[in-house]
């Protein structure tokens, strides 16, 4: 009987497998024409049909089995569908496709075209969605990406191939961010400046980027918020905070929108700290993009975000044990005082879109941003350094006395900025031509009042000033920099070679200086069985001075400060190939950069304090690895590891490691799911980083002969949708009419490692200087609740 029933199950389950239904339908545009060769595409299932004249389709696909149906056409977005029809059932799906009114965007987000560029990655939006992150979610993914290093999760700023965090460029809907500059420590930061549920596409390059991608030193981070066709939304509420975003377009499709609000508060995270007090920090920011079509080849869109952060602190006390086992060591202080922070940043762009032709799409925009940041600190401690004695256990005095921390400092930020441009396609499809345009003015008003004072009591209880440093300074400066460009990619014959050469000038009157920044850009593909891509990149990136490279350690402006200049070179591979019929991706960069007109700057927490002259040459060089695929089916993971050596020759100091020398950085992101279940989740993020240099921030870089421990996180999320197909129901539920609702439970710092951002430095009379760590977050778990309709 037993061979019987598992005969007739398998003649059952061979008979479903080949059973087999009908899907047919119309691929139309918004305007209703009907679109001929249009490929639909069953994936994974080796299943393709096109459309013919009247734009019809029709294809078999296996029955009783869910099937993701892919439409694609040149120039037109793509479109996913998940299908499941019974056996011998027919089903009707006709389809609209939204035209894809920049160009460049297709070279920018195919899958091939980011292999071909140097030290590219596209990251996928979808993976930020059960993402464990303390920061912001984006900034997260792309700090496990190689040549990217971080050591402060509650930090979005990053490190890229041994540049400082001014060296990197953000750009939203293809208009430049500046980001805020006075904060000083994690804890000070907010909510990110990108709202991970509003976007769409993310590029990121580590450099050796094309002329339009900018001026900065280090790397470029590109994104997109949504410009959905389709009605979508989410919320989710979490210990943290809680956020909404809402995605629609009119019935006419001439008018979408894509809007979402958030919250958060880290007092629960900061509560972990070794310095005990009361926190009360809170961050909301509301964004929104608005389109409308204004005709069949034009559109005009506005988009516009407001980010504020308010960060108040009443500390109590330090209580901190370091040292090493045979030399334990304690720091205690009683704080008196308060801090209060405001940090603002307010952004507006308008933008105007239309298409020539077929070949041809132009852009202009304008933009103005305004940063408003103010930092009010006052503390006085009383603190004791001891050491232990290892025999009696008592607390040796080493040096005790009063630290007085002041700070006053305001810093307006303005910018206003226009901005064309546009890219042409050759008719046989060879040759993409892109070239732009810009012009930004730039205000600073700033004001600087800070006392960082440290007095020591003598064995004769006299106070004695060991160190002191007063900066009081205000500041005006109004800049204007205009800048173009212009790049063609040229992929002849069969395209098994690409080469993009192109050029990037600017001028910024402050200093009277004009840039000229060539760079070129190579890839090949060899007729070899492997799928590998050879990839190579030269080329001058010339940093033009903000406004803080101009204000020295002591809140002067030094305005014969030049731009900071580089030199690229890349050579690396790209290959694809196959680990257990699973698709997988190993990519291999070496770089160099010569540095020259170099501002010296110190790391004082997160806050950069520079030099204020070009008084130094330097260098980087390194080896990135990724091995990017999917270990478990439909999950794609990757580890990444980096090799990074970066010097720098200060006049008068020497030849002294950068403050971002980070030896070795490794990193992981993991996703798997249970088996047969890809309800239940699970997340994993995981960082190591080496050692860094650190010193007292004096401007003497020589004394920086500290190093911070190397950093060690693990992060993990476990989620469970609630409504998926085999998760449990309940007979009857409120919540029916939800796409899904995903449940997650977060550890923070798995492992609970101490990991210190900086340290706080004592000085006794008789010299000695020592270093009592600040500490980041302990271990900590989270709950998020997050529903999408």
């Amino acid at each position: 009987m037993q061979t019987l029933f598992s005969c007739i199950a398998c003649l059952l389950f061979c008979c479903s497998a080949f059973a087999q239904a009908e899907l047919f339908g119309r691929v139309t545009t918004e305007n209703g024409e009907r679109l001929e060769n249009v490929q639909i595409l069953a994936v994974n299932e080796e299943t393709v049909s096109f459309t013919n004249v009247q734009g019809e389709y029709q294809m078999s696909i296996p029955s009783n089995k869910e099937v993701i149906i892919r439409v694609n056409y040149t120039g037109y977005q793509s479109q996913i569908y998940f299908i499941e029809i019974a056996t011998g059932k027919k089903q009707k799906l006709n389809i609209e496709l939204s035209f894809n009114d920049t160009l460049i965007e297709d070279v920018v987000i195919e899958d091939e075209q980011i292999r071909r560029r140097a030290s590219g990655f596209e990251v996928n939006e979808e993976q930020l969605d059960q993402l464990p992150a303390v920061s912001g979610g984006v900034e997260t993914l792309i700090k496990s990406l190689p040549g990217v290093a971080a050591n402060n999760e509650l930090s979005s700023q990053y490190s890229v191939r041994g540049g400082s965090y001014d060296e990197n460029s953000l750009v939203i809907n293809s208009i430049p961010v500046i980001r805020p500059q006075l904060i000083r420590s994690g804890q000070q930061e907010g909510l990110s400046v990108l709202n991970p549920d509003l976007v769409s596409d993310i590029y990121f390059s580590s450099g050796g980027f094309e002329p339009q991608f900018g001026d900065k030193l280090s790397s470029v981070l590109a994104v997109d918020y949504n410009r959905s066709t389709k009605q979508r939304g989410k919320a989710y509420l979490s210990f943290l905070g809680a956020g909404a975003s809402m995605q629609n377009t009119s019935s006419d499709k001439q008018f979408y929108y894509t809007a979402g609000a958030r919250y958060l508060s880290r007092k629960y995270l900061l509560n972990s700290l070794e310095e005990e007090g009361e926190y009360n920090p809170e961050s909301y920011d509301v964004q929104a993009l608005l389109g409308y079509q204004l005709s069949e080849k034009s559109s005009l869109e506005v988009f516009g975000l407001s980010n504020q952060t308010q960060y108040d602190f009443t500390p109590n006390l330090i209580n901190a044990n370091f040292g090493t086992f045979d030399n334990i060591l304690t720091f205690n202080a009683d704080i008196d005082g308060e801090e209060q922070d405001e940090f603002g940043s307010d952004l507006v762009s308008l933008q105007y879109k239309t298409n020539l032709n077929e070949r041809t799409n132009l852009n202009f925009s304008a933009a103005w941003q305004q940063n408003n940041e103010e930092e009010s600190i006052d503390f006085l401690s009383d603190y004791l350094l001891g050491q232990e004695d290892l025999n009696t256990g008592e607390i040796d005095t080493l040096a005790e006395g009063f630290q007085r921390d002041f700070v006053m400092n305001e810093l307006l930020t303005t910018s206003l900025q226009f901005n064309h441009n546009g890219v042409y396609e050759s008719k046989n499809r060879n040759h993409y031509i892109a070239w732009g345009a810009g012009i930004q003015q730039l205000t600073f008003e700033d004001a600087v009042n800070e006392l960082d004072e440290l007095i020591t009591m003598s064995e004769n209880n006299v106070e004695e000033v060991v160190f002191q440093q007063e900066v009081n300074s205000a500041n005006d400066l109004e800049n204007t920099v205009y800048s173009a460009y212009v790049q063609d990619t040229w992929v002849p014959g069969n395209g098994d070679f690409t080469l993009t050469g192109g050029m990037r000038a600017s001028y910024a009157d402050f200093t009277k200086e004009s840039l000229i920044s060539p760079r070129l850009q190579l890839s090949y593909r060899p007729d070899w069985q492997r799928d590998i891509i050879w990839k190579a990149a030269a080329g001058l990136y010339q940093q033009h001075p903000l406004y803080r490279e101009f204000r020295n350690i002591d809140g002067e402006l030094n305005e014969n400060v030049e731009a900071q200049k580089s030199f690229h070179a890349i050579l690396g591979a790209d290959y694809n190939f196959s680990m257990n019929d699973l698709p997988f991706n190993f990519t291999a960069e070496a770089f160099y950069k010569n540095y020259w007109d170099v501002v010296p700057y110190e790391y004082d927490v997160i806050r950069i304090r520079y030099l204020g002259e070009n008084v130094a040459t330097a260098y980087a060089a390194g080896l990135d690895l990724r091995l990017y695929g999917e270990f478990v089916e439909d999950a794609p993971s990757w580890l990444s590891l980096s090799l990074l050596k970066t010097e720098e020759d200060i006049e008068g100091q020497g030849t002294v490691r950068r403050p971002t020398d980070q030896r070795v950085n490794f990193s992981a992101y993991w996703q798997d799911y249970l088996p047969g279940n890809k309800n239940f989740k699970v997340n994993l993020i995981a960082e190591y980083g080496g050692r860094l240099p650190v010193g007292v921030a004096d401007g003497n870089r020589l004394n920086d002969d500290f190093e911070l421990p190397s950093y060690k996180r693990v992060d993990v999320g476990f989620s469970a949708n609630l409504k998926g197909k085999k998760a449990a129901r309940l007979p009857y539920s409120p919540f029916e009419n939800l796409n899904s609702i995903w449940f997650s439970a977060e550890v923070f710092n798995l492992f609970n490692i101490d990991n210190t951002s900086s340290y706080q430095w004592v000085f006794t009379p008789q010299g000695a200087t020592y270093a009592v760590p600040n500490r980041l977050t302990s271990r900590r778990l989270n709950a998020k609740l997050t529903v999408e309709f």
